[in-house]
């Protein structure tokens, strides 16, 4: 393979011949044993046993730490280029871009790398843990639970977001209908995250809507990690005792059955205009490479000769510190 030709772990898990086998084995084992972060995203992480976006998914508290971590990973990153220990060997068609194994043992950093995943998607993947870094001192939003199959729902919440400002973080809300995500996988990993980092869940249902499927894992998912829950039910007669069709779970203390949209919105967090900006300049950075073609993306990391998926990712390191500056990116 080329110097950027990824191969994908799962083919090395499968080839005691490859060189990086042992490697990836021992990674594979620190992650079973729960000793690495479960999150695919590469970040050192310092004095803290997860990186930012896995700490936030177990619903714990942002740490200073992890300030520091982020001011940090561009000199971190860059002194392991220096080193050699994250490139590759020019010419040499068998040495892998990132031998995993010494960099977990001999530079404490965290590093995931999940069977379906090859290198290109692990850059991916660093890009959101990145941007949930850099978008996390925006105040705690709102995640709408309700039918992502019906379009005009979905419509519905993006008017609230983006026309009256309500602060919504449902990403599952840009993907409904024709624009459904094809990877349920990510889909769910994002799902979690948005839900524990939130303020307030509202699960919004019609009497059409029973029985409901994916809505009741995203309420447990709430409540499991003490996030408060408005149910806005329009239509649906519900039972004093049983509280169906909904469920009984409607009378644990975090739930509250309000009477509209407005009522159970009354309170939560609206966007504001610095958020909003700093937010969509952070994005467009990383938009700009979540959009380039498969090609395109090869073609960029081929411009760099040695240690592209280390150099990749300084360079987003560099622009999010930029973004983080001075508000602006390099348009």
């Amino acid at each position: 393979m080329s110097d950027n030709h990824a191969v994908p772990v799962k083919d090395i898990l499968a080839d005691p011949t490859h060189p990086a086998h042992a490697g990836v084995v021992f990674l594979a084992e620190k992650v079973s044993r729960g000793e690495v972060s479960l999150c695919a995203c590469i970040g050192p992480v310092y004095g803290e046993p997860y990186c930012a976006c896995e700490m936030r998914r177990r619903g714990l508290p942002p740490s200073d730490e992890h300030v520091k971590a982020l001011e940090e990973s561009t000199a971190k990153l860059k002194s392991l280029v220096a080193s050699g220990a994250l490139s590759s060997e020019p010419g040499n068609t068998t040495q892998p871009e990132i031998d995993v194994a010494d960099v977990v043992k001999s530079h404490q950093i965290r590093f995931v790398q999940l069977p379906k995943m090859d290198i290109d998607a692990v850059v991916l993947a660093t890009m959101r843990h990145l941007r949930a870094i850099g978008s996390k001192q925006q105040p705690r939003g709102i995640y709408v639970a309700s039918r992502a199959s019906i379009p005009e729902r979905a419509a519905r919440w993006k008017h609230l977001r983006d026309v009256e400002g309500w602060h919504i973080v449902s990403t599952w809300i840009d993907e409904a209908g024709d624009g459904e995500t094809d990877d349920f996988s990510d889909l769910w990993l994002r799902i979690v995250d948005e839900i524990r980092g939130a303020e307030r869940l509202i699960l919004y249902v019609e009497a059409d809507d029973f029985p409901l499927k994916g809505a009741l894992i995203e309420v447990g998912i709430a409540l499991a990690a003490g996030v408060k829950v408005f149910v806005v039910a329009p239509g649906v007669a519900i039972e004093a005792r049983s509280r169906r069709p909904i469920g009984s779970w409607m009378d644990h203390p975090l739930v509250t059955l309000a009477p509209s949209m407005e009522a159970a919105l009354e309170g939560a967090a609206r966007r504001s205009r610095s958020d909003e900006e700093k937010a969509a300049l952070l994005h467009r950075v990383f938009d700009k490479i979540d959009a380039l073609p498969a090609d395109d993306f090869t073609r960029k990391l081929a411009t760099y000769k040695d240690g592209a998926v280390t150099k990749a990712l300084v360079e987003m390191h560099e622009m999010s510190a930029t973004v983080a500056a001075t508000g602006k990116d390099n348009d």
